[in-house]
């Protein structure tokens, strides 16, 4: 039994060294939206105190990538998820930023209790070679992946954005469940007043989705819902955000490279007292998933 373990302890030792001083590839790559979502816990979990601005949501505010980045500002939204577990990774680490931006777009999905707990556990921060960008089928894909080549960012195409409005025109002309609804409010209110019980202030943000959505019953269920249960709070809306800005998107809800940029600085803008400086870029060597600035999803 012996012998075993102790093989396991020197590969582990070995792979460990590997990832501490061998060769990086030039981005982190997962084979699965999960594995994205728990490296970008890991991420937040190991530079939790840098993290002066967060931003929470679901994969809009994801698109939003390094725009809204700043050295002491992360991005800790995850893609097919939500601000609540957003929210409730900085309650379960603790952390203490001074302010955190919340999405209100998504609110009908819950906390994903197990994706908060896989990656915010201690193993992962202590030992780097069991960090989820570590695991060697994650760092082969991500050097095999490097190689290939590089596509530009997605383009407004008519005709899939109309096919894609149209399923979006049916899902926002109806209203989010009413219970679904008030039951994930409650959830969320209970992580912002532990939030703002450690001396966090708390901004609501709505992202701009396409023209034809913003006044749909789902669209108005939803700052309604906000409105009564965070009375008080400030709330960027999708209207000061969109301003000037002629919105299109990809999708109906998925912003456009353009649009991200712009909406992005307006985000920087509201913030600026606290994170004033755009991060510098990263060195080699991995450095750039090791960051306080959140990487970019699609």
């Amino acid at each position: 039994m012996r012998i075993p373990l102790a093989v396991t302890a020197a590969l582990l030792l070995l792979y460990s060294a590997f990832v501490a001083y061998g060769p990086r590839p030039s981005e982190a790559r997962f084979q699965s939206g999960d594995e994205l979502n728990r490296h970008v816990i890991e991420r937040f979990s190991r530079h939790a105190e840098r993290a002066e601005v967060v931003f929470v949501g679901s994969s809009m505010t994801a698109r939003l990538g390094e725009a809204v980045a700043s050295p002491c500002a992360f991005n800790l939204a995850l893609g097919g998820d939500s601000a609540a577990t957003g929210l409730s990774v900085l309650t379960r680490t603790k952390a203490k930023p001074r302010l955190v931006f919340v999405e209100i777009n998504v609110p009908e999905r819950a906390s994903n209790p197990r994706l908060a707990d896989e990656a915010t556990r201690v193993l992962p921060r202590l030992v780097p070679a069991l960090a989820t960008e570590n695991m060697p089928a994650n760092l082969l894909f991500s050097f095999l992946v490097q190689y290939k080549p590089t596509h530009s960012d997605p383009v407004v195409i008519d005709a899939v954005l109309a096919t894609a409005l149209a399923v979006q025109r049916n899902v926002y002309a109806r209203e989010i469940d009413a219970t679904m609804l008030s039951t994930n409010m409650q959830f969320m209110k209970s992580q912002v007043t532990l939030l703002e019980s450690a001396g966090t202030r708390v901004v609501f943000f709505e992202l701009p989705i396409h023209p034809s959505l913003e006044n749909t019953p789902r669209a108005l269920q939803i700052r309604s819902a906000f409105a009564s249960a965070f009375p008080g709070h400030r709330l960027l809306s999708s209207v000061e955000l969109a301003r000037g800005i002629g919105i299109r998107t990809i999708d109906g809800v998925h912003l456009s490279p353009g649009e991200v940029s712009m909406v992005a600085d307006r985000l920087r803008r509201a913030n600026d007292q606290v994170c004033p400086a755009k991060a510098p870029p990263q060195s080699a060597g991995g450095a750039s998933n090791d960051g306080v600035g959140g990487p970019a999803h699609a």
